[in-house]
């Protein structure tokens, strides 16, 4: 795969020019929470006291930091027990990352059955994200993985709230011919989510990094659209993440779990045997997706 690498400027430009031509339906605006939750986390001035408190306002996101903080992700020797410990033990700027996306994620949900549903892929490709930014893209600033991982199909919620009877065409699609999400999409003619998300994640004004992992997400190939070398690298994690989470968790046939693989092994530059060592630590790391639940 070829990479044009550009400017952050360039590529902001780019990115802006060909989200505004998309067209799509009309979206929910941005929550006054999450505007409000922006706002007071990007504060320089912010402590680590005044951050818990605010996110202590919403009980249901005070319960994910505290999960997200004593997960394995993060490998603190003691696990907090506080807001204020959660904070002080991940940074503000972390702690910035988890709770704005998860506040996406929580008022885009049309239902808490549909939150659910997407948050189980969600959380499966965020894990495998993390690491294989870890193992393949060192350099790349860690806090990135996990809300771009979280967020990349953050389209297959804004259907499910804005047209579920078009989310449930696709999912008897991929019943039926034992493909993946994005496949059925194509299958049908129908307008990607990944497209979808980015509008979204663009119109609410979340960074451009998880705007541009989410248009690329779910395209076949990801890296030939010119980008930042940092987007690039993002890119290429995400939707390597992606496949080998669809891998370990949805029923496929052979056809498309060879393509899956390719894909794979194309954006990570390895053989086949690489690939099986890859897989063998995503099937490891699924098993957290129902600690992440609980």
């Amino acid at each position: 795969m070829s990479e044009a690498i550009v400017s952050p400027t360039q590529h902001r430009r780019a990115l802006h020019r060909t989200l505004r031509k998309q067209d799509g339906p009309s979206l929910p605006s941005a929550p006054q929470a999450l505007v409000k939750l922006q706002r007071t986390l990007r504060d320089p001035a912010l402590t680590f006291r005044k951050a818990a408190e605010v996110v202590g306002e919403d009980p249901a996101l005070a319960a994910i930091v505290l999960r997200t903080a004593a997960s394995p992700l993060y490998a603190l020797s003691r696990p907090p027990r506080t807001l204020v410990q959660a904070v002080a033990s991940i940074g503000t700027e972390e702690l910035q990352r988890i709770a704005i996306s998860q506040v996406a994620l929580q008022a885009l949900a049309s239902t808490p059955e549909s939150l659910d549903l997407f948050l189980k892929g969600a959380y499966a490709n965020a894990l495998v994200t993390r690491a294989m930014q870890r193992q393949h893209e060192p350099l790349l600033e860690p806090g990135l993985a996990w809300p771009a991982g979280l967020l990349c199909n953050i389209g297959v919620l804004l259907r499910l709230r804005i047209a579920p009877e078009e989310d449930e065409i696709i999912r008897r699609h991929m019943l039926s011919k034992q493909v993946d999400y994005a496949q059925a999409e194509r299958d049908l003619g129908l307008m990607s989510q990944s497209t979808l998300g980015a509008q979204l994640l663009y119109a609410w004004k979340l960074p451009l990094a998880y705007v541009d992992a989410a248009f690329h997400c779910g395209t076949e190939r990801p890296l030939t659209a010119p980008g930042t070398r940092e987007s690039l690298a993002l890119r290429r994690v995400v939707t390597a993440a992606d496949s080998m989470a669809v891998l370990g968790t949805a029923r496929l046939g052979m056809q498309r779990r060879r393509e899956l693989q390719q894909r794979v092994q194309d954006l990570l530059g390895y053989d086949e045997d690489a690939f099986v060592e890859d897989m063998a630590q995503v099937y490891a790391l699924l098993p957290q997706v129902k600690e992440m639940m609980a």
